[in-house]
């Protein structure tokens, strides 16, 4: 008995929850709808050929060919008229968000999310002695010695074998001072040796730094961000009232 009750109250939160999910999606739309209206957007009344709508679907979505549109199709389960009512439908979603989303949004949101992308390309020597690592950074800048050779002789990471080329990663993955002393340097600038992990004496050397680029393709889709958060705010505005 107990079990069946667990198990019903489960089933309960989840409809609960599809529910929810449902209402609020329900609410989007009419707002959606709403705000189409306020800003009199009418694809047909530009006289905007479906054809134009159709390339400008494709291109966002990165479908290339007829081939993939019909792949496209088959598994969305649309007919020829559904689709175009869809396509219709959504260019003028994305004549709204040019009403509602500025440049400045999509900037904001894009320097936001750019700390977490840009990406460091580095080598390391690790070691345990402290004088020994001053004195591979004395061979370094002083005696113009090799950073991959002494990486091979003296590093105990596993990334001595390869010169102690550690390669590409994310700086938000990093080890938050390492990933402070590496944003400070030039490429093929070297560290001073400083602790990590209160255990090794790091002495890094940033090759390269991999910026994030805002592209076409991507400051659409940090627009459709900024455009569903602002929604989902309205939605929320709603709620409250």
């Amino acid at each position: 008995m107990g079990k069946f009750f667990v198990e019903e109250e489960i089933n309960k939160i989840k409809n609960n929850v599809v529910r929810r999910n449902l209402v609020k999606e329900i609410k989007k739309q009419i707002l959606i709808q709403d705000y189409i209206e306020k800003f009199e957007i009418n694809i047909l009344d530009k006289n905007m050929p479906l054809e134009e709508c159709v390339s400008s679907f494709c291109q966002k979505r990165n479908i290339k060919n007829q081939d993939e549109l019909r792949i496209f199709l088959f598994e969305n389960k649309f007919t020829k008229q559904e689709f175009e009512e869809f396509v219709i439908y959504e260019e003028m979603i994305e004549n709204l968000k040019e009403k509602i989303i500025s440049q400045d949004d999509i900037n904001k949101l894009f320097l936001d999310k750019k700390s977490k992308y840009d990406s460091v390309i580095f080598s390391v020597i690790k070691v345990e002695n402290a004088e020994l690592a001053k004195e591979i950074f004395f061979q370094i800048t002083k005696n113009n010695e090799s950073f991959e050779n002494l990486a091979i002789k003296h590093s105990i990471g596993k990334e001595s074998a390869n010169g102690g080329f550690v390669g590409k990663i994310p700086l938000s993955g990093l080890n938050p001072r390492l990933k402070n002393k590496l944003v400070f340097l030039n490429e093929n600038e070297v560290t001073e040796p400083f602790l990590m992990d209160e255990k090794y004496f790091i002495i890094a050397k940033l090759i390269k730094v991999d910026r994030l680029e805002i592209s076409d393709f991507l400051n659409n889709k940090l627009k459709t961000e900024c455009f569903y958060k602002w929604l989902d705010k309205q939605v929320q505005l709603l709620e409250m009232t």
